[in-house]
């Protein structure tokens, strides 16, 4: 495991950006923690224990990500329209600090994302908005509908940030056909609070036509973190 700081857009953020590295070559994925998770989330959850051997064996690179959640999202003190542009200058720091460090220390892997819960939303997100760069996204558990924190706000700048409003609006054109030809996988346990807004979710991606897996746990699968490295065991172990 490696640990790096990322200075450059994270000035702008007011803070040190972490990431946690693991695997030396593969599929490269960025890993978003859930809402109030860090880079090291993955680590301390066993995540990466149960994809030690693919990490190992140089399929799978993951590089887990910190994110601005609680300065954004959570962050009551700020306006709604503050908090998504908060969430537009974390995405630049994404493609501009933390993408060129991935290409630097993994050339020709295939990149892409998964996230946990809220991280979920940025994996998501990240794939649909830049599909000519990130070719999969893994979503665990995965939230999508940031209206939950905009109390009642919404305008051009939210919707670009809101996969379910966004979507059924992508037009034919290079974008909606990068959409299509990305890996998307949904994978949400039986119990899971979020299991009605995956669905949803699926159906606004097959609404425009994006396949996609819709992976929907048996067996009690709850929203929590033994189903999670059951379903990256599955989905990431290549």
């Amino acid at each position: 495991m490696i640990q790096e700081n990322i200075i450059g857009w994270s000035r702008i953020l007011r803070q040190n950006m972490e990431i946690s590295i693991y695997g030396h070559a593969g599929e490269a994925f960025l890993v978003f923690p859930t809402s109030g998770g860090r880079h090291s989330e993955f680590a301390d959850r066993g995540m990466v224990d149960v994809l030690r051997a693919p990490l190992d064996n140089g399929s799978l690179q993951l590089f887990c990500l910190d994110t601005v959640n609680a300065m954004s999202w959570y962050n009551k003190q700020r306006t709604p329209a503050a908090r998504v542009r908060l969430q537009a200058s974390y995405e630049r720091y994404v493609l501009r600090e933390v993408v060129p460090l991935v290409r630097r220390k993994n050339p020709g892997g295939i990149l892409g994302t998964v996230g946990t819960s809220l991280g979920g939303y940025h994996a998501m997100n990240l794939v649909l908005r830049h599909p000519q760069l990130f070719r999969c996204a893994l979503t665990l558990g995965g939230a999508f509908d940031i209206r939950r924190f905009l109390d009642g706000h919404f305008d051009d700048q939210a919707l670009e940030q809101n996969p379910p409003d966004y979507v059924p609006q992508l037009r034919d054109g290079p974008r909606l056909d990068d959409c299509r030809a990305a890996r998307l996988t949904l994978a949400v346990g039986e119990h899971d609070f979020l299991l009605e807004e995956n669905r949803r979710f699926s159906e606004t991606l097959a609404g425009r036509g994006i396949p996609h897996t819709l992976d929907i746990w048996g067996d009690g699968a709850s929203h929590d973190w033994p189903w999670w490295q059951r379903m990256a065991a599955k989905h990431l172990a290549f």
